[in-house]
């Protein structure tokens, strides 16, 4: 047991850091966010390391607690009930310094070091898109692809969309099974390793056909980790919605993360002017009537609206971060694009993403997909998205898995399904009622503008053309792929593409499970 000052505080600081004689260590799991972040405040105003800084406000406390230092390490040590008592209270100094430095003298850059976690469950899966619209915060969401919805409830709107729910459901479960049936049928076990693996690509593949029968107020659960900063500004949008479910979450989330940063959070109010739907040019555009769009104008698919010269601006990019400044060095030294590339990128790694240097560019695209394919594409929050308001005037997509003669009961129910939710988002835009977004499925299409540079493109068409990707995305992807060959050549060999046909999967699912199985003799 320590006995001596110095022997107290480092063990204190052992537990509060992953060492205590480096320059370079780490908070543990044992360090509360908002100290943490009073702790990193102190960089600009204090000349003593970051751990002097944490027994400095120990020894502090001490003084505020008119008692003798040692006893107050002590209690670090040994008393539990006296510890969590001391924490709370440097919490409360560490909120009232984070306030009035970043609030009162606005210094937001504090914020950054005070971090929320969020857990939001049994939400839609319409409000789940507008909760993760932020560029600054990770995201994990239940999976369409891997998960059975079956069981799972929705949310109640009113009698019309809850009713037509219950029949999506009853739909979905229908169909999954008969999926996974079909595909047993026609995908042989024996090419399989082992049984598992090929009952894991039977089901993903059923999965990944029944997941456009989700209505859009199925109930997901997603968990949400960003700064302080980006939370004020993300609870702030959600609280002007124009859904009271989402205004009720952004609410909630106020609550919560109050109890962590009260004094960072609690001052946060709607700001209407977060919400273009709500702005007097969406008031003046969306007054006049919204016609049908001819079926050519709905057929999923990507197109180029317009890019600037991305292959001079990544080479110039290229050339400046080797040192040289020098816009004129392409003519000087007779270095050609192609040149250029292959030098640059020759070291590529297998799992090396391009380099920062190539975040240049703009390339835009307008992409009609199901919203099945939408909701895999906005995680990529880096780039620019501009979502038109889902809607069934864009038509709705078809797995080619009921084309078969052996699906096509299933199909006609299918199809069914889709009119009679399609009428009722058609009445209820015409009625002008926001409701009208959760009369859909993740099988209708939605529209939206993407815009990002080389770098963002490159990673999107390189992750998402994967084999063992759904087919809906990989073909965006590819797509993209080749609109983007058809302009910059030069460049375009440098993308690892997959331009291969939707596989079975089954070189993934034989890999997980092995590394099941692996697992489970360990």
């Amino acid at each position: 047991m320590p006995n001596t000052i110095e022997e107290l505080e480092t063990a204190i600081l052992s537990y509060y850091f992953t060492n205590n004689d480096s320059n370079v260590y780490c908070a543990t799991d044992n360090m509360p966010i908002s100290i943490w972040g009073l702790l990193l405040g102190g960089y600009s105003r204090s000349g003593l390391s970051l751990r002097d800084r944490f027994l400095k406000v120990l020894k502090d406390l001490a003084k505020e607690e008119s008692i003798e230092y040692y006893q107050l390490l002590s209690s670090f040590t040994n008393d539990l009930p006296a510890t969590n008592n001391y924490i709370a209270k440097i919490m409360e100094k560490a909120n009232k310094f984070m306030a009035k430095w970043s609030i009162e003298y606005g210094h937001n850059s504090l914020k950054d070091s005070a971090f929320n976690m969020m857990a939001i469950e049994g939400v839609s899966i319409r409000a789940s898109k507008f909760i993760e619209e932020s560029k600054l915060a990770a995201f994990q969401e239940k999976s369409t692809r891997y998960m059975d919805f079956s069981g799972d409830s929705y949310i109640l709107i009113d009698k019309a969309i809850d009713e037509l729910s219950a029949k999506a459901m009853q739909v979905y479960s229908e169909a999954k099974s008969r999926l996974i049936e079909y595909y047993k049928e026609i995908i042989p076990e024996s090419d399989f390793k082992n049984q598992n693996a090929w009952i894991r690509t039977c089901s993903a593949k059923a999965f990944d056909d029944a997941r456009y029968l989700l209505p859009t107020t199925i109930k997901t659960s997603l968990g949400a980790t960003m700064s302080t900063r980006e939370t004020e500004r993300w609870i702030s949008k959600l609280l002007t919605s124009e859904f009271p479910e989402v205004v009720e979450i952004g609410e909630k989330l106020k609550i919560e993360c109050g109890k962590i940063t009260a004094a960072l959070i609690n001052h946060v109010e709607k700001n209407t002017f977060l919400n273009r739907r709500l702005g007097a040019l969406a008031k003046k555009i969306c007054s006049t009537e919204i016609k049908e769009l001819p079926l050519n104008e709905s057929k999923p698919g990507v197109y180029l609206n317009s890019a600037s010269n991305i292959e001079l601006e990544v080479a110039y990019s290229l050339i400046n971060a080797t040192g040289l400044f020098d816009s004129n060095v392409l003519v000087d030294t007779s270095l050609g694009l192609d040149e250029v590339f292959n030098l640059a990128f020759e070291e590529r790694g297998i799992h090396d993403d391009f380099p920062d240097e190539c975040a240049v560019g703009m390339i835009q695209f307008e992409v009609i997909c199901d919203i099945g394919a939408f909701r895999d594409l906005q995680r990529h929050r880096n780039c620019t998205q501009i979502v038109e308001k889902w809607s069934s005037l864009r038509g709705y997509s078809i797995p080619e898995s009921l084309n078969d003669y052996k699906l096509l009961d299933i199909k006609e129910k299918y199809i069914s399904l889709f009119e009679e939710y399609s009428k009722l988002n058609s009445k209820l835009i015409k009625d002008k009622n926001n409701n009208s977004e959760y009369a859909l499925l993740l099988g209708h299409n939605v529209r939206f503008i993407l815009e990002c540079n080389f770098k963002e493109l490159a990673y999107i068409i390189e992750l998402r053309s994967g084999e063992a990707g759904h087919y809906s995305y990989r073909r965006l992807a590819q797509a993209m792929y080749k609109l983007f060959d058809n302009n910059f050549k030069s460049l375009s060999k440098h993308i690892r593409v997959n331009l291969n046909e939707y596989s079975d999967r089954r070189k993934q699912e034989e890999v997980i499970q092995s590394k099941i199985e692996a697992n489970s003799n360990n």
